[in-house]
């Protein structure tokens, strides 16, 4: 029985490093795996190119205008199509040699992330914020989420397939799909690993003010999305308390029981939310039969999946 063919993808913006990365991967010799490296470089100037032949194991996919990182992503997913699928970043912080043991979790998951110890490339603020949005998101989930804006992780294609075009422009395709995973009952799991420092010069393209708002963003929607009583029910929790201690300092400050217009208004407010809650969590409901769709149809996916594996030689 042949290795099961792995589609690698690595999205580049001038990445000096991508070549040494691409020659570091081949070189890893998988037990039960090959890999096919696709490159999509997303307007890097210059554009990447090859100095060797890479025939089928390795394919470079341009984007004329650098379109976000996210983008770049999704026009690799959508270029291949094998079931199991390797998303690592192009400048040398990931180590290749994790790449079969994320496969391995593969088994039994749907997504297995890698979990960065140490955290060499990144600042204090930057390693703060991070931790703040994996609180976040563990506390609007009602689960624990290690590190959600890991760019090195594995995924099975036909768990995601129908959510690959909800991933945003820009940034970040990484917390858009943890977060979809867990709304939506995939089996995710993460794996500890050791980052490296970056090759040469290279540096990290997230801006921390309008990605982090982006980021920020997704988690509140998703999260809404995902656990509807808890996000509007705190809400609610917090309108009705201030309307209580509205009402309780009115009367004490008129000397009788008054109840003000504003008191009126929050505990109404804070019932619209509740109601909200209940519309909002119907509506999550649907969308998860949406992205899982019915399980013959995913069950055909994966032995298309499954097909691509054993015949190696076809080129993509």
């Amino acid at each position: 029985m042949g290795r099961i063919g792995v589609d690698c993808i690595i999205p580049v913006f001038n990445e000096k490093a991508i070549l040494d990365v691409i020659k570091e991967i081949i070189a890893v010799r998988l037990l039960k795996y090959e890999l096919y490296i696709t490159i999509v470089d997303d307007g890097s100037d210059p554009p990447v190119v090859l100095p060797f032949d890479g025939g089928e194991r390795v394919k470079i996919i341009r984007n004329e205008l650098n379109l976000g990182n996210s983008s770049a992503v999704k026009t690799g997913l959508f270029s291949t199509k094998r079931e199991f699928v390797v998303l690592m970043d192009g400048d040398g912080q990931h180590d290749p040699l994790y790449i079969e043991a994320l496969l391995d979790r593969l088994q039994t998951h749907d997504l297995v992330i890698a979990n960065r110890q140490g955290w060499k490339n990144c600042n204090y603020l930057r390693s703060l914020a991070n931790r703040f949005y994996c609180w976040l998101s563990s506390f609007l989930l009602s689960t624990e989420v290690k590190d959600i804006t890991s760019g090195f992780r594995a995924l099975r294609r036909s768990s995601f397939h129908k959510v690959f075009p909800l991933f945003p422009m820009k940034f970040s395709s990484e917390v858009t799909l943890a977060l979809l995973a867990y709304m939506s009952g995939r089996r995710v799991d993460y794996f500890p690993i050791l980052v490296r420092l970056r090759n040469g010069s290279a540096k990290s393209k997230i801006r921390p003010l309008q990605d982090g708002h982006r980021i920020m963003q997704i988690i509140l929607k998703i999260g809404m999305l995902a656990n509807p009583v808890r996000f509007f029910g705190i809400q609610a929790v917090i309108l009705c308390l201030v309307a209580v201690v509205y009402f309780i300092w009115s009367s004490l400050k008129i000397g009788r029981l008054f109840l003000p217009n504003g008191a009126v208004v929050l505990m109404v407010v804070s019932f619209l939310l509740v109601v909200l809650a209940r519309v909002v969590d119907y509506a999550k409901m649907i969308l998860i039969l949406l992205i899982r769709g019915d399980p013959h149809i995913d069950a055909n996916f994966s032995d298309i999946g499954e097909l691509t594996v054993a015949d190696k030689t076809n080129s993509i």
